[in-house]
């Protein structure tokens, strides 16, 4: 009789356990070393003794499932032909393969080279996840296709992960996508790697049209040296292209790393640029969103060639996204780029962000520095303006503890365009946003144009409202053929918005605004509104030393070396002031410190407690507490005790005339512009600067010394304070050295 086993409940259970892991594992996966470099006609793969790299693609493609195949040295791909089922040209990646993986060496990048008229890898159909590990992606080309390094259909549940990877010297040549192309939907994954030296019509270096719920993530990735000429029409996104389009909401992370010197546009015949860096772009889908986290986005340019030569967006232009950047640098970007310097136009030399409700622009503890729009030695009939962000549409602009500074924007040598805002333009078309700048610093930036440009460090046209907050406005220029308009902060347009335009506790100082006519409004401009509710308050800041350079005779010009109001009299003040310094203004005589300053003319309105350096009053003071014809006795800009980088004051020195000159009632703002609380005396001070006291100890005083004992006769000619017994014993042995 045969032996009868028995099996216990608890290791059946188990039995039953592993059957199932054994039948849910992929029983036909499969791994593949690839044995030698070159491209023979596809025959089996013996792993590791016969294996081409095509050869391990047709086992793969054999073996559904997730196959891995082992690329310990570089392949050049050489079988010249064109279709899709991996005998020639490219590697071909059928769905019915299954995911896979290609994995180079870690030490150094193994590189697939197409040396044949083909791209490097395309997936042929959607569905499979493909991941590329220590691998290089070289030298593919297209004459007519996108995706000339790979080529990725997704699908809600793919992925296309790329670690530690170079995409280079890819080309599709009326295609998008040089270097990758991403189609559809799932999740793209890119980190450690770098795409470079790609060219497509569109997206360079990476072009994305999504189709539905995508969630794409570029970690310390480089996105350098790519190129997207239109192919003789519009270039779109340098380096990387992004459409979300299908109704289906796409979300992007880029988390460090660089996005630097690609190009859009200057193709023989491109008309245009846009997104020298990165382009956005969203088409009926679903509000897409991107964040860019500690990213230098650096020396990208967007323009066009042999033609109009228009530019948007030098280093990112977004349209319809909800962009947040966080620890970014923006710096050395142009838009407006044209190699014959005929017509050029330029919009957003660092970033250009359009977008409707819900969709914002989101700027925090960024850098915009050295950017530039426009051509300055062109001759322009077109806009020109944003050197560093041009923000239009009704979506809100916050911007927080961020540096504009160094922008540059317009033209110099003629034409009739538009030119605003040579740091930060900011348009509103349509809908009520309400923007907010907080804690930044607008600096060094400068305007040039033909006619009146308008605003050398920002102009803010027809909108919502904006509150600028804690923020300091300085040194920014604006320069015209005829009349320079507003060296610092231009609000215009105010006669068709709602409001509110509030400026509070910022400091406006430096600013110059000149032309060949002279320029006007040297720190800050409004429009005359229709209503009271329309005007600017400007409350408790500083603005001081800004000029308004004065131009010929009876041109009628430096008006306002720190305020002017503009436009057509309305009969409502354009202006309030409330607690704020307006002092040592450079301009017109009588018109140094605000203009006009005429009769019958009534721009500004006070509210109480100014202080004005000149007098009879040129700002119409005259309100409980107002002081004119004093000066403030400021400090230069400096920190004045803020943490370094932060916005710059001027500080009140002693006896100034605006320490503790304002009722502490409620009416002034809690902090000043360093986050010092407001009243630090009897009444809190005027301007954007509160003067903190002296601090002096206070406490019961030093503890009483302890008593010293002399000995008596002693030759020790120092008294020490010590307890007597100790003083015997020093002096005792002092006197033993003498008689030794």
């Amino acid at each position: 009789m045969g032996r009868i086993w028995t099996i216990r409940p608890s290791r059946l259970c188990l039995v039953l356990l592993v059957a199932a892991l054994v039948a849910a594992s992929p029983a036909s996966a499969g791994t593949f070393t690839v044995s030698r470099g070159d491209d023979p006609a596809p025959d089996a793969c013996l792993s590791a003794v016969d294996c081409s790299l095509r050869e391990a693609v047709d086992a793969a493609n054999l073996n559904p499932g997730l196959d891995v195949i082992h690329l310990p040295m570089d392949v050049r791909l050489d079988r010249s032909g064109i279709e899709n089922a991996n005998a020639f040209g490219d590697l071909d990646l059928t769905a019915a393969g299954g995911d896979l993986q290609i994995v180079g060496t870690g030490t150094q990048r193994s590189a697939i080279v197409q040396g044949q008229s083909d791209r490097v890898i395309d997936l042929t159909a959607a569905g499979p996840s493909l991941t590329l590990q220590h691998v290089a992606i070289e030298g593919g080309t297209l004459p007519t296709s996108s995706g000339a390094g790979v080529n990725f259909r997704g699908a809600a549940a793919s992925t296309l992960l790329l670690d530690d990877v170079e995409v280079s010297g890819n080309t599709a040549q009326t295609g998008i996508g040089g270097g990758l192309c991403f189609v559809g939907a799932g999740h793209l994954s890119i980190s450690d790697s770098a795409l470079s030296d790609n060219d497509a019509s569109e997206g360079g270096g990476l072009a994305a049209d999504t189709t539905g719920t995508t969630q794409m993530d570029l970690t310390d990735t480089s996105v350098s040296g790519n190129h997207a000429d239109g192919g003789g029409a519009s270039g779109l996104g340098g380096g990387v292209e992004i459409v979300a389009e299908g109704g289906n909401a796409t979300t992007v992370s880029i988390d460090g790393g660089e996005i630097s010197q690609n190009t859009a546009g200057g193709g023989v015949g491109g008309a245009q640029g846009s997104g020298g860096g990165l382009l956005l772009l969203e088409i009926s889908a679903a509000s897409s969103a991107i964040t860019i986290d500690g990213t230098t986005i650096d020396g990208n340019s967007a323009g066009g060639n042999g033609g109009i030569g228009i530019g948007f967006g030098g280093g990112l232009d977004a349209a319809g996204w909800n962009v947040t950047l966080t620890g970014a640098t923006i710096s050395n970007n142009r838009a407006g780029v044209s190699a014959d310097q005929n017509e050029p136009s330029g919009l957003g030399g660092g970033v250009i962000a359009s977008g409707g409700p819900g969709e914002n622009l989101d700027v925090e503890s960024t850098q915009v520095v050295g950017n530039q729009a426009g051509e300055t030695s062109g001759v322009s009939a077109l806009s020109n303006g944003g050197g560093g962000i041009f923000r239009t549409g009704s979506g809100n602009l916050t911007m927080t503890d961020s540096r504009v500074l160094s922008n540059v924007a317009g033209t110099t040598t003629g034409g009739d365009g538009t030119v605003l805002g040579g740091g930060l333009l900011r348009i509103e078309l349509d809908g009520t946003p309400q923007d907010s700048i907080t804690g930044s610093v607008i600096s060094g930036n400068s305007l040039t144009g033909p006619g009146n440009p308008f605003g050398g460090g920002t102009y803010v046209g027809s909108g919502g409202g904006i509150t600028i907050d804690s923020t300091t406005i300085s040194d920014n220029t604006v320069t015209a053929e005829n009349s320079g308009v507003a060296g610092g902060l231009a609000i215009d347009g105010v006669a068709s918005s709602a409001g509110p335009y509030t400026v509070v506790n910022s400091t406006i100082s430096g600013n110059r605004a000149d032309g060949g006519d002279g320029g006007g409004g040297g720190g800050m401009t409004a429009t005359f509104p229709t209503t009271a509710g329309q005007r600017v308050a400007v409350v408790h800041s500083t603005i001081a030393d800004n000029e308004a350079a004065p131009g010929p005779p009876l041109d009628g010009n430096g008006f306002g070396g720190n305020l002017m109001v503009i436009g057509t009299d309305t009969g409502v003040p354009a202006i309030s002031l409330r607690g704020t310094i307006v002092s040592g203004g450079t301009g017109l005589s009588g018109q140094e410190n605000c203009g006009p300053n005429f009769t019958g003319i009534v721009p500004y309105v006070s509210l109480g407690e100014n202080i004005e350096s000149t007098a009879p009053t040129q700002c119409l003071l005259g309100a409980s507490g107002d002081q004119t014809g004093v000066s403030p006795l400021l400090g230069p800009l400096a920190l004045n005790g803020a943490a370094a980088g932060s916005p710059l004051t001027r500080a009140l020195l002693a006896g100034s005339p605006a320490i503790d000159s304002v009722p502490s009632g409620g009416a002034c703002p809690a902090t000043d512009a360093r986050g010092v609380s407001r009243p630090q005396g009897a009444a809190c001070d005027a301007g954007a600067f509160e003067l903190e006291p002296a601090v002096v100890p206070v406490g019961p005083g030093p503890p009483a010394p302890s008593p010293v004992v002399t000995a008596k006769k002693s030759k020790c000619k120092k008294q020490r304070k010590h307890s007597a017994r100790s003083a015997k014993k020093k002096c005792k042995k002092g006197k033993k050295k003498k008689k030794k």
